[in-house]
Protein backbone atom coordinates (compact mmCIF):
# COMPACT_ATOMS: atom_id res chain seq x y z
CA UNK A 1 0.00 0.00 0.00
CA UNK A 2 2.77 2.42 0.94
CA UNK A 3 4.60 1.50 -2.26
CA UNK A 4 1.54 2.28 -4.37
CA UNK A 5 1.12 5.61 -2.60
CA UNK A 6 4.78 6.48 -3.18
CA UNK A 7 4.51 5.45 -6.84
CA UNK A 8 1.39 7.58 -7.33
CA UNK A 9 3.05 10.54 -5.62
CA UNK A 10 6.25 10.28 -7.67
CA UNK A 11 4.23 9.86 -10.88
CA UNK A 12 2.15 12.93 -10.04
CA UNK A 13 5.19 15.07 -9.22
CA UNK A 14 6.93 13.94 -12.42
CA UNK A 15 3.79 14.74 -14.42
CA UNK A 16 3.54 18.19 -12.82
CA UNK A 17 7.20 18.97 -13.50
CA UNK A 18 6.87 17.88 -17.14
CA UNK A 19 3.71 19.95 -17.61
CA UNK A 20 5.43 22.94 -15.99
CA UNK A 21 8.45 22.60 -18.30
CA UNK A 22 6.23 22.29 -21.39
CA UNK A 23 4.29 25.41 -20.36
CA UNK A 24 7.52 27.37 -19.79
CA UNK A 25 8.87 26.18 -23.15
CA UNK A 26 5.68 27.26 -24.94
CA UNK A 27 5.70 30.65 -23.19
CA UNK A 28 9.32 31.24 -24.19
CA UNK A 29 8.63 30.20 -27.78
CA UNK A 30 5.64 32.56 -27.87
CA UNK A 31 7.65 35.47 -26.42
CA UNK A 32 10.50 34.76 -28.84
CA UNK A 33 8.06 34.73 -31.77
CA UNK A 34 6.47 38.01 -30.65
CA UNK A 35 9.89 39.64 -30.23
CA UNK A 36 10.91 38.51 -33.71
CA UNK A 37 7.70 39.90 -35.21
CA UNK A 38 8.24 43.21 -33.41
CA UNK A 39 11.81 43.39 -34.66
CA UNK A 40 10.53 42.76 -38.19
CA UNK A 41 7.80 45.43 -37.89
CA UNK A 42 9.78 48.07 -35.94
CA UNK A 43 12.21 49.17 -38.70
CA UNK A 44 9.36 49.43 -41.22
CA UNK A 45 7.43 51.70 -38.84
CA UNK A 46 10.49 53.86 -38.07
CA UNK A 47 11.47 54.21 -41.75
CA UNK A 48 7.94 55.34 -42.66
Amino acid sequence: MALMLWFAQSFLSTYLVCTFLIIIYCELALVNNCARNLLAIYPAVVVK
